[in-house]
């Protein structure tokens, strides 16, 4: 058990006064003609300067002080409060600083930093320093100033990470979650240079330009509207937007799925709980972290009924769109004689061979950007990370760590060897090409991002 060697004397605040309640701060508060309390001019009274007093740990480090049997609750300094109610928190492992100079109370956490680092590079905690410091009331611990923040202390701890060791982060942390953790933490704490970062790479992962759309799956699609919409990124919304309309449920999932062991995909959720009456957040519906990975930071994500409404619309509108284009050959006028091309009863049977029988038009029904880019022959590309083998039958295999492959469907037309008509198919695949980039152009405005 902890025990404090030596207390020094201090005198006896009036029983009058009373302890200062606590109160934990919230992000991005409003500190403009904020009045400061100052110390009464006219008080005879002052308290005596305690002494520093160590922490003392046994096992895993606590910060928590036990008052002594003979001390008295009505003169204890205010330090010694300061430790009672720290009594269940615990040190951070790594962001406990021997040189530290200010301890931030996050959760039930407590890090104890530099104060001078967290002021170059975040504006909220020069300004929350800059008015709370100044208090006569300030608590202490070890020496220094406590100040209570209310915020995600796993994300706080990842954020410090980051500024400890940038470099290292690149190699060894540069995933979705880390990426979203350091993200919704400056972007509520104000770090600027590390929101730009993680703005960036979230926008690495989800590129707006229709050459980031890739046959093969991408994960944390849910996750990262909610991110995007939280944080102000919007443009990743369109890919992580079209990855939900083409993935079966827009992501969602039944929760007697879940309970039966079925967790599906990464995108799959399952709708809230119904909202007591009076609750003023949005109608939600939910996706769960993706189990595969790991998710000690990634909690349950949920889309707005807006953003499902948009989905559904979204998805009729493509899939009207694709079966216009695919269930038939397309009608070829050749620029020298203005009429319809005279192969075109014979390109019929190898139509539905290629694209009817091969499964091109039922596996992209949801996905007519890729569908059309197989027409076309547009080159596809797969995501960084992601290991695919190109078949000879057209198909695309993706490699998964159990040494398998799963099959993503035909992704590959030999025009040239299927058409009846070389001139023909040269016409028909920039028409498709053209098609595809006025149907991605399309989705501004269903997803209201123009």
């Amino acid at each position: 058990m902890s025990h404090i060697s030596t207390l020094l004397a201090t005198t006896q605040k009036p029983a009058s006064q009373s302890e200062p309640a606590e109160t934990k701060l919230k992000p991005r508060p409003a500190f403009s003609g904020t009045q400061e309390t100052k110390p009464d001019p006219n008080s005879q009274e002052k308290e005596e300067s305690a002494s520093d007093v160590n922490l003392c740990t046994s096992g895993a480090a606590k910060a928590g002080i036990e008052q002594r049997e003979d001390e008295d609750p009505e003169g204890a300094s205010n330090e010694t409060l300061s430790h009672r109610s720290f009594q269940n928190t615990s040190r951070h492992p790594t962001h406990w600083y021997l040189d530290g100079s200010v301890v931030i109370h996050m959760d039930s956490t407590l890090f104890k930093v530099h104060r001078s680092t967290l002021v170059r590079k975040s504006t909220y905690f020069r300004d929350l320093f800059e008015k709370e410091l100044l208090q006569p009331d300030v608590k202490k611990l070890n020496g220094c100033p406590v100040v209570e923040v209310e915020g995600n202390a796993k994300d706080f701890a990842i954020l410090l990470d980051a500024i400890d060791d940038f470099a290292g982060l690149l190699v060894k942390m540069n995933t979705f979650e880390t990426i979203a953790s350091i993200l919704r933490t400056s972007t509520d704490f104000a770090f600027t240079s590390l929101r730009a970062w993680a703005a960036g790479k979230l926008q690495d992962m989800w590129p707006e330009d229709i050459s980031g759309v890739t046959p093969v799956p991408r994960p944390y699609a849910t996750e990262t509207v909610v991110l995007a919409r939280e944080c102000d990124v919007p443009k990743v919304l369109k890919s992580a937007l079209y990855e939900l309309v083409r993935t079966e449920g827009f992501g969602l999932y039944d929760e007697d799925e879940e309970e039966a062991g079925d967790g599906g995909d990464a995108n799959r959720g399952d709708y809230e709980p119904a909202k007591s009456e009076g609750d003023e957040d949005e109608d939600t519906l939910s996706s769960p972290p993706n189990s595969a990975q790991n998710t000690h930071t990634i909690t349950k994500s949920y889309l707005s009924r807006a953003d499902v409404i948009t989905l559904t619309y979204a998805r009729e509108w493509l899939v009207g769109r694709w079966i216009a284009i695919a269930t038939r050959p397309p009608v070829v006028t050749l620029p020298t004689t203005q009429s319809p091309c005279e192969h075109r009863s014979s390109d019929a049977k190898h139509w539905a061979r290629t694209v009817l029988e091969s499964g091109l038009f039922s596996e992209r029904i949801y996905d007519p950007i890729v569908g059309l880019g197989v027409l076309a022959n547009v080159e596809l590309h797969e995501p960084d990370g992601a290991e695919v083998r190109k078949g000879k039958d057209g198909h695309w295999y993706l490699k998964s760590s159990n040494s398998g492959e799963t099959d993503l469907g035909f992704l590959y037309v030999d025009w040239m060897k299927e058409s009846s008509c070389k001139s023909c198919a040269i016409i028909a695949k920039d028409k498709w090409k053209k098609e595809r980039n006025k149907m991605w152009k399309g989705l501004d405005e269903i997803f209201e991002l123009a």
